[in-house]
């Protein structure tokens, strides 16, 4: 196992319960491989530079757009007078099941099926912004940046090691409408990226969108018995090209893939809820605890009553993560 530095929610959340931040670097540097357990959106506003993602990287430059979570490791190097964006927020910003967020098209493409891609090498191309897209896209961080960061007002954005002596980003709200106006540009964000995403060329486009829809499906219904008919229909596939190009845009065959949806449902419900073992299993989509044990020990490396009683510090780097 691999250790890498680990980024707590406090340390860009601060104390508060908002999880919404933006930052914007200035001369990046390299950076060592880290997780969090949180995502972000990067937007590269200048120069150039290599993006590291476990094993695998892809070279960015002014105008790219890319999405990571921040459960795989990843980083930067090669880089040459590098500035971003960054957008960190936790995914259940994305949950309000009235805006129906994930049925945006392009949404699923850019937000989950690309992000799987790029960690396998299987993806080089992700969104390219011309330069109204880019100006435009900056025109909402920076108001975002305002409204989440009293200290950023008027303020240019400041060289990376400048910003990085304080250990904590800082998080202070103009006024108490400052959160709902920042969630207000950050929902157009996602739906402008996500629109001009749905008219970029890539590769087999339709079928990278409607594994983006299995695969949303998937996602709401993952403590249900897997239904391969209910899938391949709405993949509108064969079954054997279903299993062929899912095989193929995520590294997992489909009951792999529903499997890893229920452990990590399952490690979630672990250190945030008091619900013992067999009724987290039988919850996530298991009908044998035993066998939900001895999954979870094989996917998480320790048993689930183990990682129930390992609770993540708050609000310092770990490098003892891994």
């Amino acid at each position: 196992m691999h250790n890498h530095l680990k980024y707590e929610r406090k340390l860009v959340f601060g104390d508060g319960d908002f999880p919404l931040n933006v930052a914007t670097w200035q001369n990046h540097p390299d950076y060592p491989l880290h997780v969090h357990d949180f995502s972000e959106i990067v937007i590269v506003l200048s120069g150039t530079g290599v993006n590291v993602i476990n094993e695998e990287s892809f070279a960015i430059k002014a105008g790219d757009v890319f999405v990571l979570h921040g459960n795989r490791p990843h980083g930067f190097k090669h880089t040459n007078n590098l500035s971003i964006v960054n957008v960190i927020f936790d995914r259940s910003l994305l949950s309000i099941n009235k805006l129906k967020v994930s049925k945006l098209p392009g949404y699923q493409a850019l937000f989950e099926v690309e992000p799987a891609l790029l960690e396998f090498g299987k993806f080089k191309r992700h969104l390219q912004l011309d330069f109204s897209q880019l100006t435009h896209v900056r025109a909402l961080t920076d108001a975002m940046e305002v409204e989440l960061n009293a200290s950023s007002r008027n303020r240019p954005s400041l060289d990376f090691d400048d910003r990085n002596k304080n250990s904590e980003l800082d998080v202070q709200p103009i006024d108490q409408g400052s959160h709902l106006i920042a969630l207000g540009h950050f929902m157009v964000l996602i739906g402008t990226l996500s629109r001009w995403h749905a008219g970029k060329t890539i590769v087999d486009p339709q079928k990278t969108h409607k594994i983006g829809e299995v695969l949303s499906y998937m996602e709401t219904h993952y403590h249900e018995p897997f239904d391969i008919e209910k899938v391949t229909q709405i993949s509108g596939m064969s079954r054997r090209n279903f299993y062929r190009i899912f095989a193929n845009i995520t590294e997992k065959s489909p009951m792999s893939y529903l499997l890893h949806l229920r452990i990590a449902r399952a490690a979630h419900l672990l250190q945030t809820t008091e619900k013992n073992v067999t009724e987290i299993a039988f919850e996530c989509g298991f009908d044998d605890s035993n066998y939900f044990s001895r999954q979870f020990r094989k996917t998480m490396g320790m048993p689930p009553r183990a990682y129930k009683s390992q609770k993540a510090p708050i609000g310092n780097l770990a490098r003892d993560a891994k």
